[in-house]
């Protein structure tokens, strides 16, 4: 049995809430997600971040980024940040900070449900 001290306890159960409900649950998968966006750490996700991000993939697959795949990857990175600052930045700043982006999934959860 692992030991569990009165901290850990607090920062698990919220009064008034039950602990690890569904929405916990995603919300903290969510947040994770956002976190694994933010590729310079910033604590928000940017224009930058996919950038980055294709850059970094252009390299480790021993490609230039003139190239078609290169340019493909470009491409797509600059496609995936323009839609999702679309549904994501709420205050249109250029960066979705954490709040902004589990909100969005939420939204977009909510109105996608098969019913």
């Amino acid at each position: 049995m692992v030991p569990c001290d009165r901290d850990t306890i607090c920062r698990t159960i919220t009064p008034g809430r039950t602990p690890h409900t569904a929405e916990s649950h995603y919300t903290h998968k969510m947040s994770f997600r956002c976190d694994a966006l933010d590729h310079d750490g910033d604590g928000t996700i940017s224009q930058s971040d996919f950038d980055q991000a294709a850059r970094t993939l252009i390299t480790a697959f021993d490609q230039i980024p003139a190239s078609p795949k290169g340019k493909a990857l470009i491409d797509g990175a600059q496609h995936y940040w323009t839609r999702l600052a679309e549904l994501a930045d709420a205050d249109q700043d250029g960066r979705i900070t954490q709040p902004e982006f589990v909100a969005a999934a939420a939204r977009h959860l909510r109105d996608n449900q098969q019913e």
